[in-house]
């Protein structure tokens, strides 16, 4: 087969992949939104913060319960059966730490939130940690097969067996552990089915030295995902630091709003782009190719959603959120304007991961506290406003850093890479100009709220109420 034959049906393979993956996420949205409804009239508010606070522990550990070893399963070709084994031992002995850590830390937080019954559920939803660890290799052959099927499949059905067994506990009386023992049986029902999937060796080995030549690559990707996290968590720590609880809720709000559809589109694009240029990494054009068309999709997609969102924001948000947040209207509006360019920066860290190179978005990554820290933290002298405005002035210094990079490392030209965003960019402008020209404003008024008006927002203010 040819180089462009390949590309081709990598091309193919990929466009199948993403019709799975957005299917499976509308029929899991669709789903989890409907148990969703009928879980909260079940359970208490106690019931679902308690939850939130074992979520401080367990959601950074699972961030890196696979010690950086995914990517690289699914980046590199040599992947033998004794290489899955080890990985599945290795894997296990993180796990194996990240609960030990959760046993330890489990009385300390239930002092620190003062909720004596924090320290049980923390030990209890620990054993996700052991369930998980064994999705990873099985996930990961799956992803490097291009199988979106199954990955879709699995998806859905562990999404409706978490769902359906939430319910069931609830109504019978348990509470909180509703939720605990749901998101356990999901787990489970997850790596049963990749595994089954996937069919790869499940016992494990401690034969780690054949992990050897894999460990720089996960080095890199464990780095970058602290930083990752550090990136997240950032600008809520100096809002809540300087500016005070009150001002971070408003900020959080904005930021949630604003981003969630950011969120979406990068999970499912990310499931495919890595793996998609894992296989072609060593055709150059068909990389030049690939990319093309990924930065294409990105710009397509999320140019009118957000510039979108941003146009009729002064009329939504109020509208749908109630006029006591109206507040979060400017800070949604200066993410909006510059989360376009953020969903390309996002696709492109996968394609450099894919194609072998992870240190790139490492040191990507690193430029966010020189670049976008210090204006936030002159930005929170306004308040929310400013530290939103703050970020969409200095992010886009960092993508100009940031591309130029990728574009070097792709063998591509910058303006290459960023032609395909022009048009894109111009058709959603146009459109948001003439949305603001038709009587649109940053402060909202009585007659921009009018049910005239309101009908004709009526599609952009369903996007922020299923993004809420």
């Amino acid at each position: 087969m040819s180089d462009s034959d390949s590309g081709a049906d990598t091309y193919r393979r990929v466009i199948g992949g993403l019709r799975w993956i957005a299917l499976s996420r509308v029929l899991a949205q669709g789903s989890a939104w409907l148990i969703t409804l009928v879980t909260v009239r079940l359970l208490t508010p106690f019931d679902y913060g308690i939850m939130a606070m074992s979520g401080v522990l367990t959601m950074f550990a699972g961030l890196l319960i696979d010690g950086g070893l995914g990517p690289v399963l699914v980046q590199r070709k040599d992947i033998t059966e004794d290489v899955m084994r080890s990985a599945n031992g290795g894997l296990l002995l993180i796990a194996g730490g990240a609960v030990l850590a959760v046993q330890l830390a489990a009385l300390p937080a239930a002092l620190f939130f003062r909720e004596p019954q924090l320290e049980l559920l923390l030990r209890v939803a620990a054993l996700q940690f052991p369930i998980g660890a064994l999705t990873i290799v099985p996930a990961s052959m799956l992803a490097s097969r291009m199988n979106f099927r199954a990955q879709a499949i699995t998806h859905v059905v562990s999404g409706l067996a978490q769902g359906l067994l939430t319910i069931g506990l609830a109504v019978t009386g348990y509470g909180y552990w509703a939720l605990a023992y749901g998101a356990l049986f999901g787990a489970l029902v997850s790596t049963v089915m990749l595994n089954a999937y996937a069919n790869t060796p499940l016992l494990p080995s401690m034969r780690f030295g054949v992990l050897r030549p894999y460990l720089r690559f996960a080095r890199y990707t464990m780095g970058d995902r602290f930083l990752y996290y550090f990136v997240q968590q950032t600008d809520s720590m100096i809002v809540g630091r300087l500016l005070g609880a009150h001002q971070l809720g408003s900020f959080a709000v904005a930021k949630q709003i604003s981003h969630l559809p950011l969120d979406k589109i990068g999970d499912i694009a990310s499931q495919v782009t890595l793996p998609a240029f894992s296989r072609i990494q060593n055709d150059k054009a068909a990389v030049a190719e690939g990319v093309r068309r990924l930065v294409q999709f990105g710009a397509v997609i999320s140019f009118p959603i957000f510039w979108g969102l941003m146009a009729v924001a002064p009329v939504a948000v109020p509208t749908l959120l109630g006029p006591g947040w109206s507040h979060t209207t400017l800070p949604i509006v200066a993410f909006c304007s510059m989360l376009p360019i953020r969903t390309t920066w996002t696709l492109l860290a996968r394609v450099v991961v894919g194609v072998g190179r992870p240190e790139v978005s490492f040191r990507n990554q690193l430029l966010w506290p020189f670049i976008v820290l210090p204006s936030l933290i002159i930005g929170a002298h306004w308040g929310v406003p400013g530290v939103a405005i703050a970020w969409a002035l200095s992010f886009p210094v960092m993508f100009a850093v940031s591309t130029r990079r990728i574009a070097a490392v792709l063998s591509m030209t910058w303006s290459a890479l960023l032609v395909p965003l022009v048009r894109p960019a111009t058709a959603a402008g146009a459109m948001a100009v003439t949305k603001s020209c038709n009587g649109t404003s940053w402060r909202p008024t009585a007659a921009s709220r009018s049910s005239a008006d309101f009908k004709l927002n009526f599609g952009a203010a369903a996007l922020i109420l299923s993004s809420a």
